[in-house]
């Protein structure tokens, strides 16, 4: 009966609002971070780890006012932090997009919105910072400075090198990339494996301390793979091709039933030796595809 019911219970509350407000900007705030760090798998890593930042924050320096600029500015400073860390790149390479055919004011948007995320790397993080809250998110100049907490001058500085450099680089020739022989073997194996629904065999590759990520989602440990094989079984219109996402191998899941230039989802493997550590499933995250580089390995 209503009767027993607290006046608040049906009324969700701040922190509820709060958290599914973050499941709508999402998309949104990983198309920044994918940007900055150049790469839409770590984009992903760098935008758990801002949101579970701003979750923390929220009761206490929460925003005052819009939201939006707040958790832009919370997933910047996540990824400055993530590029601090990271140590310099194995292997860095601009997968260009081509293909840039325009004049006048829409010609800095078009560079920007096309031009492949490691590109972005190729700029310094305000130059990379000021061209995509400008020319990807449309934010003002003030609005920019303010999210970067810095000058309207400095502002203006870094986003007129950036530009200027960035068309530069969207006309440069697309270098060779040399892909891991050994893993390719390893992936087309589990490929393979998982097309003829050989799951048992699949999971003598796990390890035993494996870790599953349905990312955005939850994270498990060998149980939880049960029902995760088990769902794919029921799927008769799903395969897994080998691909790339940002130049780095991945497993592609494709649909059968419609003709499609993209991957309906993605799955990351690590290994040690032979044996699986940890999958990631982006099938809940698939706005990590937007904007990514994605070929298909025959």
């Amino acid at each position: 009966m209503s009767k027993h019911l607290s006046p608040g219970s049906l009324t969700p509350t701040a922190h509820e609002t709060f958290e599914r407000r973050l499941t709508v900007l999402r998309p949104e705030l990983h198309r920044y971070a994918s940007r900055m760090v150049g790469s839409a798998v770590d984009g992903e890593d760098v935008v758990q780890d801002a949101l579970l930042s701003a979750l923390v924050a929220f009761d206490t320096v929460g925003p005052k006012g819009d939201d939006r600029p707040w958790l832009f500015r919370i997933v910047h400073n996540a990824a400055i932090d993530y590029l601090r860390k990271r140590q310099r790149r194995e292997r860095t390479v601009a997968l260009v997009q081509r293909e840039i055919a325009s004049d006048g004011s829409e010609l800095n948007d078009k560079v920007a919105s096309r031009a492949a995320l490691s590109l972005f790397m190729l700029l310094t993080p305000t130059e990379r910072a000021a061209v995509i809250l400008s020319d990807v998110f449309s934010y003002s100049n003030n609005e920019s400075a303010a999210i970067l907490q810095t000058s309207l001058a400095a502002l203006k500085a870094g986003l007129h090198r950036g530009r200027i450099k960035l068309r530069r680089l969207a006309d440069s020739p697309k270098p060779e990339r040399s892909l891991d022989d050994r893993e390719q073997a390893r992936l087309r194996r589990f490929v393979d494996l998982f097309n003829a629904h050989e799951f048992d065999a699949i999971r003598a590759m796990l390890s035993h301390d494996v870790r599953f990520e349905l990312v955005s989602q939850f994270s498990g440990d060998r149980l939880s793979f049960a029902a995760y094989f088990t769902r794919y079984a029921d799927m008769t219109d799903r395969q897994l091709a080998i691909g790339t996402i940002d130049g780095q191998l991945a497993v592609l899941v494709v649909r059968t039933d419609i003709p499609a230039d993209t991957p309906n989802s993605l799955i990351l493997i690590d290994w040690a030796e032979e044996q699986i550590i940890r999958l990631r499933d982006y099938s809940h995250a698939r706005y990590v595809l937007t904007g990514a580089s994605i070929f298909r390995l025959a």
